[in-house]
């Protein structure tokens, strides 16, 4: 797993010193991510609760005016309420939040701050930010 993703973070890495790099970047990151997610979380196989988030989560992603990714969205084998997203547009959302939530609403609103985590690519740029603070350290 640490492999994949030290692999997949090189391009990252070797382009932190001129701003982000492209997001194909961000897409082998969430690629590699993701099958970490499934190894080490595990994911909910019920197709109909997979079925309704993607249909929740499809439709906030249209509600952009923009993206720059395709999104999917999963649910992760956990109890504890949670949701995360990692680069590309992997969304994810645990049994544990999907048995809390509400409504229909209260799940779009997770899954919207989710999306913008992905849109701005808060990820790449924590990375790039650490790499640049790591190089400093040397």
């Amino acid at each position: 797993m640490i492999r994949r993703l030290i692999a997949a973070s090189a391009a990252l890495l070797l382009s932190a010193c001129v701003g982000l790099p492209r997001t194909e970047v961000d897409r082998k990151i969430g690629e590699e991510t993701a099958k970490s997610v499934e190894e080490q979380i595990g994911l909910i196989d019920d197709k109909s609760l997979n079925e309704y988030l993607e249909r929740v989560g499809q439709r906030v992603a249209a509600a952009l005016p923009s993206r720059q990714f395709t999104y999917k969205f999963t649910v992760v084998d956990q109890i504890e309420p949670n949701a995360f997203a990692v680069p590309g547009g992997y969304v994810y959302v645990s049994r544990g939040l999907l048995a809390l939530a509400k409504s229909e609403d209260e799940l779009a609103g997770v899954l919207a701050h989710e999306i913008q985590h992905v849109e701005r690519r808060h990820s790449v740029r924590q990375m790039r930010k650490e790499f640049g603070l790591g190089l400093l350290a040397l």
